[in-house]
This record gives structure tokens, C-alpha cells and sequence, in this order.
């Protein structure tokens, strides 16, 4: 998307910013970490973070509003939570980018979170995906649960995070079906009543509805029963995926897919203030053309099992992990992303 909106310009600037959704999140957030990251010269004026390193949060939500409820598995769920959370870090010199996955069921101390509207939440110890739920049950608008997740990943890890953005289920089904689907080849069958998954071991063309499914599966054959641990697995497979079909395809040269697909992706995801607009996105878009696919790190965040076969804990190595993404050095203590 980014890589689209950075070639945009004229009559489709304006038609691309009209779908914009974003929020002013920052005065709900409290106690924030200062910021922490790594300095370079100027590369890009437009980047809007340019100069030095950044740290957005992808939010992957579960909501089943709408047209989510063709794509959900479970209809009569109510509310939203965090599916998918990373942190993505990138450097300063813009030479390398991390993508850090946080378990969605991580168990934390979620802080007080404060709404758009003045009202507060309880501070709980629960996984830490309850938080986005917390936010969204203010009733007042996607930015509120966005807050709450940013306020409590900036309190348990002490990253500052300089913007976020929120994609649902039919969203990100929109962006692979824009994207004329994308290629995964997996090493066994796999089957999932729940997420509507059925294939083979060998290399598919995934479609936005089978990409979806890919993602969410949780139990069936061919998965750990219940692991949001090896999903993480797949959702960074089916995102390196989408990267490599974004850059090689002819998407770049032709003006209607481009548009097509930028206005996919756009309505497909809201943002924080700091990433939303056509300028800002298109901005860090051009600073980032430098980074090559295989400077590009998948990780997860370091854990340890929480003793209950369905939570997991951050583990000792956690904070020097996260020190790591705050001040832009080389990563301590990563734990590998688990195979799907």
C-alpha cells in the first residue's frame, strides 16, 4: 500500500485521502517512555519520521461487525479484540526493518486506559489482546480501542510507539484479492472447521478468503491444537508473501491496479493521526524503498509458557528485546518465529 501511495499524485492524491480513516489518539495516552531511538542524516523530507528510527504498532482485529461477519467463524461473538499485534520497528538509516509478533495471548498488566469521552477502564492482569476489547467497549469509536492497546504494549515493554494501524478480517481479505491473491506452499495438509481452511501440502494460489483462513486457524489437522504460537508462524508467511507480490508484480507501472489496490488497502485499515494521510503514508513509503525483502526480520517476542497449556508469559530475556527495538540496536534475546 505504502509502496503505491508513494507513486500516487493529482485527481488520485485527493480520492486516495478521501478513505482515510484516522484518530487523534495521543492525548488519551499517559505516562508514555520517552523516546529512546537511534538518530541518522536526512534521507527523505517527506518521511515524516525522517532522521531517525520509528515504531508503529500493526493491529490485526477481530471485530464481526459488518461485512467481518462473512468471514468470521463465529458470528454471535461480540465486541473486538486484538488478533494479531507486532510492533514494527524501523531504522533509523532505513536499512532495516523488524517486525516483532507479541503473542495475543501473553498474559500482562494491563494499565488504566482513558477513552475519547473522559472514562476510564480498570487496570486488570489479563492477555494482553483484552485490552483492544477494553477500549472498544467505550462504544465511542475505533480509536479508543486502539489507545488502549497502544497505553498498555507502551507500559509493558517500554517501546515509545510513534503511530498505529488497525485492519479487520474483511480488510485484509481485500488487500490479498486486490492483490490477485498471493503464493504459500505448506509442508502438510491442513483442515480447520473453525476457520473454514482446507488444503494440501504443496504451493497454492490463496485467494483473500483462503489467506484469511490461513491465518486464523488455530486447531485442526496439520496445527498444534489451540497454538496462537505457530499462527504467528503463518500470519508472518502470508505477510512476506504480500510484500514480495507488491514489489514484483506489475502493480507499480499500472495506474488503475495501483489505485485499485491502495484504495483496498486504505479501506481496509484506520490510523493514528501520525500516519493519516496520503502525504504521511507516502512519505515513509519512499524512505523505505531502500530496505530489501531480506533485510526485513520476522520475530517474536521472547516468551515462556504460562503454566496453564494456553497462556504464555514474556519471558527474562523480554526487556533486553524490547530495549533492543527502543534504542535501534541489534536485536538481544529474540525468540525465532514459530513454524506453522
Amino acid at each position: 500500500m505504502v509502496l503505491g501511495l508513494g507513486t500516487a499524485g493529482g485527481t488520485g492524491y485527493w480520492l486516495l485521502a478521501s478513505r482515510i480513516e484516522s484518530y487523534d489518539t495521543t492525548p488519551q495516552l499517559v505516562n508514555r517512555p520517552a523516546p529512546r531511538g537511534s538518530t541518522a542524516p536526512a534521507q527523505d523530507a517527506l518521511d515524516p519520521f525522517d532522521g531517525r528510527s520509528v515504531n508503529l504498532l500493526i493491529i490485526g482485529s477481530d471485530s464481526r461487525d459488518g461485512a467481518n461477519r462473512e468471514t468470521s467463524d463465529a458470528k454471535d461473538v461480540s465486541g473486538m479484540r486484538s488478533d494479531t499485534l507486532i510492533i514494527a520497528h524501523i531504522a533509523a538509516n532505513r536499512q532495516r526493518m523488524i517486525l516483532a509478533s507479541i503473542p495475543r495471548d501473553t498474559l500482562v498488566d494491563i494499565p488504566e486506559c482513558t477513552m475519547s469521552n473522559g472514562s476510564t477502564t480498570t487496570p486488570v492482569h489479563t492477555k494482553i489482546n483484552a485490552a483492544f476489547a477494553f477500549g472498544a467497549a467505550s462504544g465511542e469509536h475505533l480509536g479508543d480501542a486502539a489507545a488502549c492497546i497502544q497505553q498498555t504494549v507502551e507500559t509493558v515493554t517500554g517501546v515509545r510507539i510513534d503511530g498505529w494501524t488497525v485492519i479487520d478480517f474483511a480488510g485484509f481479505s481485500s488487500m490479498v484479492d486486490a492483490l490477485g491473491g498471493v503464493k504459500i506452499c505448506v509442508d502438510r495438509d491442513m483442515s480447520s472447521t473453525n476457520a473454514k481452511l482446507d488444503i494440501t501440502m504443496g504451493c497454492h494460489k490463496f485467494d483473500g478468503k483462503t489467506a484469511l483462513a490461513y491465518a486464523r486457524a488455530r486447531k485442526g489437522k496439520g496445527m498444534p491444537e489451540g497454538s496462537d504460537l505457530a499462527r504467528i508462524g503463518r500470519q508472518q508467511q502470508l505477510m512476506v508473501a504480500i510484500l514480495k507480490k507488491a514489489a514484483s508484480s506489475s502493480l507499480l507501472t499500472d495506474l488503475p491496479e495501483l489505485y485499485r489496490f491502495a484504495g483496498a488497502a486504505l479501506d481496509a485499515a484506520a490510523f493514528s493521526e501520525a500516519l493519516g494521510s496520503v502525504k504521511a503514508l507516502a512519505g515513509l513509503a519512499r524512505s523505505l524503498r531502500s530496505i530489501p525483502l531480506e533485510r526485513i526480520e520476522l520475530v517474536t517476542a521472547p516468551y515462556v509458557d504460562a503454566g496453564d497449556r494456553a497462556n504464555v508469559l514474556f519471558s527474562l530475556d523480554a526487556p533486553a528485546f524490547f530495549d533492543s527495538l527502543a534504542e535501534d540496536r541489534p536485536l538481544v534475546g529474540a525468540t525465532p518465529t514459530p513454524a506453522s
